[in-house]
């Protein structure tokens, strides 16, 4: 079962890599939602980024609609949230709010949102692909 799959080695190396991009951008997010799947919980594990951690149901099988209201829920006094997710529904999301058609394992795609969570406008900053 695709749930249950555990990284391997390459993508071990990539999650310690996108740790060190957040902390060297200063990108460390305040919350982060994690696909319940093994290798998305893996990898944030493996960031070495102390933050809040939700885990979310609705990101493994996901689409746009589950994604924005991921989004849309979170409270507030969250100044940065994560998201830690699949493709093709990141994919998906990157590309609605003027990111890039393509992806890779390893990415990370930056947003902001101009206004407040549950009203604002998410707007595509920037995708880096980390490889360790």
């Amino acid at each position: 079962m695709d749930v249950v799959r555990e990284l391997t080695d390459r993508g071990r190396r990539d999650a310690a890599a996108i740790g060190e991009w957040l902390r060297g951008q200063g990108v460390v997010p305040d919350r982060v939602a994690v696909s319940q799947a093994t290798r998305a919980r893996q990898t944030w594990e493996l960031t070495g980024v102390d933050t809040q951690v939700v885990i979310d149901d609705r990101i493994y099988d996901s689409d746009l609609a589950n994604l924005l209201m991921i989004v849309r829920e979170t409270p507030e006094s969250v100044p940065a949230l994560a998201i830690v997710g699949h493709n093709p529904p990141i994919e998906v999301f990157a590309s609605r709010h003027g990111g890039p058609g393509q992806i890779s394992t390893g990415s990370v795609v930056v947003f902001d949102v101009d206004g407040t969570w549950a009203e604002g406008v998410v707007r595509y900053v920037d995708v880096t692909t980390c490889r360790g």
